[in-house]
């Protein structure tokens, strides 16, 4: 898997499960360990008139486009704290924070510059990124919301732009490489399981992944 490859697992979900009892961790030691987390120094933009997502009293304006190179602080908290806190819910905390091991803003940054990933970043009413995507050729190699910021859409928004970006570029069928956590979305969107594997993560570990795919339905010229 080449170095800026990370599971598109953790779209929004609208419900919390409450831990088994058989898991490694509580769920105290859950929010402990994203609280420990450092905000970034995000730089508030200007944003436009966003997307309007409907949700009764819980709805947000925001935006999607395509990020840029200081855009990576953001996108750095986005990831590393929804892996310890919605990936924690799936995976033990010791295999959350192994997948979290090494991120850096540089991560994305490389990723963008010599991988030629794209990423597209989700940013509320303050400017604020809450979510990003990001894809290579028909790969969508990551989806992830702020654990403040899931149940409103913003997943669903993102993976539809980058669904639809990959598709004006000639891809025909969307893979990705899902987390646990992640299965259950993707297959309300339509995609498909072909297969698991084991992934080492950046820490050492190695977690389950679930090989999925989705074809693009294409568009109907009359």
């Amino acid at each position: 898997m080449p170095a800026c490859r990370m599971p598109p697992a953790l779209a929004e979900q609208t419900k919390h499960p409450q831990p088994s009892s058989s898991s490694y961790h509580s769920a105290d030691s859950r929010s402990e360990a994203w609280r420990e987390l450092a905000l970034p120094d995000v730089k508030f933009r200007k944003i436009p008139a966003g997307h309007s997502m409907g949700d009764g009293e819980m709805s947000r304006k925001f935006t999607i486009q395509i990020a840029s190179l200081d855009d990576a602080p953001a996108i750095h908290h986005v990831h590393e704290s929804s892996i310890l806190e919605l990936g924690s819910r799936s995976y033990t905390l010791e295999e959350a924070r192994s997948w979290a091991a090494g991120l850096s803003p540089d991560f994305y940054i490389r990723c963008i510059k010599e991988e030629g990933e794209t990423f597209l970043v989700a940013a509320g009413e303050y400017g604020i990124v809450c979510a990003f995507a990001s894809y290579h050729g028909d790969e969508l190699t990551g989806l992830y919301v702020s654990p403040n910021s899931e149940g409103r859409g913003l997943g669903s928004a993102l993976l539809q732009r980058a669904e639809q970006e990959m598709q004006s570029r000639g891809a025909e069928r969307v893979q990705i490489k899902a987390s646990r956590s992640g299965r259950k979305f993707y297959e309300s969107k339509g995609y498909e399981r072909v297969g698991t594997h084991q992934w080492k993560t950046r820490g050492g570990l190695e977690i389950e992944m679930i090989d999925m795919t989705k074809a693009l339905r294409k568009e109907i010229h009359q």
